[in-house]
C-alpha cells in the first residue's frame, strides 16, 4: 500500500513557491516496516516528523509505503483499527529511508527479511527503528558502530542482548 501526500504549506512557503516556480518537486521514498501489534500512536509519531520536515522543506513530496514484517494477517485488538501494509516480500527496493515499527521486542527476524534488510543497507538506504523497532536492527549487526537510543523500559534487556 503506497500512499502520496504533501502537508499543506504554510502562507509563507506558497508564497516562496509562487516566486520560485522552477525548483521542481523531489519525491522521497519512505517506507515503514511494521511488526503485529504495533499502536496506531507509533506510526503517528513518524508522521508527525515527517510534517515538521516539510515545513522546513516545502518542495518535497513523500511517498510513503506501509509494509508489514511478518506474514499472516495483522492481529487486531478488540474496536481497534489495523494499521495498513502489505506483505513486505519483493516491495523493499528503492527506499531512500526505512523504519522498522514495532511496540513489544519482536523475537527474531526471520533470515528472508534479515537478507533483504542487510541488501538495503548496502544499497544505500538509511534505516531506522521506532520504539522496539531497534531490536532487529540489533538482531541484524545493523547498529554495530553506532549509538542508539532505546526506550527506558527495554534498557537492561537490550543491553544484554
Amino acid at each position: 500500500m503506497t500512499w502520496m501526500f504533501q502537508i499543506e504549506p504554510s502562507s509563507e512557503a506558497r508564497l516562496l513557491r509562487q516566486y520560485v516556480s522552477d525548483v521542481p518537486m523531489t519525491a522521497h521514498r519512505i517506507g515503514f516496516l511494521v511488526w503485529p501489534g504495533t499502536k496506531a500512536l507509533t506510526l503517528a509519531l513518524a508522521e508527525e516528523a515527517l510534517r515538521v520536515a516539510q515545513r522546513v522543506h516545502p518542495e518535497v513530496v513523500y511517498e510513503l509505503s506501509f509494509l508489514q514484517a511478518e506474514a499472516g494477517e495483522p492481529t487486531a485488538v478488540a474496536g481497534a483499527w489495523q494499521l495498513p501494509g502489505e506483505p513486505w516480500t519483493g516491495r523493499l527496493d528503492g527506499f531512500q529511508k526505512l523504519f522498522l515499527l514495532a511496540d513489544e521486542p519482536p523475537a527474531g527476524v526471520a533470515p528472508a527479511l534479515g537478507s533483504a534488510l542487510k541488501q538495503l543497507v548496502r544499497a544505500g538506504c538509511s534505516i531506522g527503528g521506532l520504539s522496539a523497532g531497534v531490536y532487529p536492527l540489533a538482531q541484524l549487526g545493523l547498529l554495530d558502530g553506532y549509538r542508539a537510543a532505546v526506550h527506558w523500559r527495554w534498557q537492561d534487556d537490550f543491553a544484554e542482548r
